[in-house]
């Protein structure tokens, strides 16, 4: 494990960036924001982010990022817990967006060079979120796979939906668009947002559809549907596709380029696949690459987005969140 300052925020804290390494893959991790900031297979850096901590400074796409304490959007930046109601700082329009993990300083607890443990405390009322917080996320680089484990407990109820917020690109950072990429997402089933992107609670099937994913076809196959790429929760069919150890996760999504595949499992019940709509104003990115729009897609597990205010997923005091993804790669 390799450990060097990538840079010095604002308030004079230093950034590191540690290095973790197998014979298959190399990472590169920051402690700002638990973010990846590089993943090489076959010597191909397959996660877009930038050169230097300016860069994820002035960019708010979330390049690599941890999110938490909830990912994606909670209509109106309010929930009802246990007969309260909790305001939350609105980020987006009224709404509240993603959280702020990724763009906080997590310590670390343990390192090798195969592995790396951030944690962070939430302290109770952080962004309008009742309870203290503890979190741990652990990055495993384990022959060609990323394992990401998440856990968290509190010393109240509360939400909590963690994620990991990285680009792909399989021709490689600043290799052009993702459109012709294929992709394969075990799921029948979206949820159906509302005026402000935000799902209803309702489902909508995807046969016969732009979303009909269920065999891989190109991104910018959605285009015939009138669809303009994907910002979208797909439920997961729950078909078991990986282990670890004696812990079984359900196959999420497979995005292959032509010589790459990454392939996605989980034990959370949907994925956001986001096919980088809004990029294309942010700082450039590593290697001088120009940051354009829709030239990397993100698959982000998870929970359904505004599941708190559908009464799903909080996390009670004193128990355990243990949530677990895994990439990946290998050739075609």
């Amino acid at each position: 494990m390799k450990k060097a300052v990538f840079g010095t925020l604002p308030s004079g804290e230093e950034v590191h960036i540690y290095t973790l390494q197998n014979a298959a893959l190399r990472m590169r991790v920051l402690d700002y924001g638990c973010r990846i900031q590089s993943l090489f297979f076959d010597g191909r850096d397959m996660i877009c982010g930038f050169d230097a901590l300016e860069g994820y400074l002035a960019d708010d796409s979330w390049q690599g990022a941890c999110i938490g304490r909830v990912a994606n959007r909670i209509r109106d930046a309010r929930f009802d817990l246990n007969g309260k109601t909790y305001h939350l700082i609105p980020n987006e329009g009224n709404n509240h967006h993603h959280g702020t993990f990724g763009a906080t300083m997590w310590e670390v607890k343990e390192v090798d060079d195969t592995a790396i443990t951030f944690t962070k405390k939430s302290p109770s009322e952080e962004e309008g979120y009742p309870g203290d917080l503890s979190v741990e996320v652990t990055y495993t680089l384990e022959g060609e796979a990323l394992i990401i484990r998440y856990r968290a407990v509190c010393d109240a109820d509360t939400p909590i939906n963690l994620t990991n917020h990285s680009y792909f690109n399989l021709d490689g950072v600043g290799a052009g668009p993702i459109l012709h990429h294929e992709l394969k997402v075990y799921a029948n089933e979206i949820s159906v947002l509302d005026e402000v992107a935000v799902p209803t609670g309702a489902h909508a099937p995807t046969a016969g559809t732009g979303y009909d994913l269920a065999d891989f076809k190109p991104i910018g196959a959605g285009a015939a549907f009138g669809l303009d790429g994907y910002d979208t929760n797909f439920f997961l069919t729950g078909e078991v596709g990986y282990t670890v150890g004696d812990r079984p996760l359900s196959a999420a999504a497979s995005l292959r380029s032509a010589s790459y595949q990454v392939d996605c499992y989980t034990d959370m019940p949907c994925i956001q696949i986001y096919t980088g709509n809004f990029l294309g104003n942010g700082p450039a990115f590593k290697y001088g690459t120009a940051q354009k729009r829709q030239h990397a897609v993100c698959l982000e597990t998870q929970f359904e987005p505004n599941c708190v205010n559908l009464g799903e997923n909080i996390l009670r005091a004193g128990e355990e969140y243990d949530r677990m993804t895994v990439y990946t790669f290998r050739h075609r």
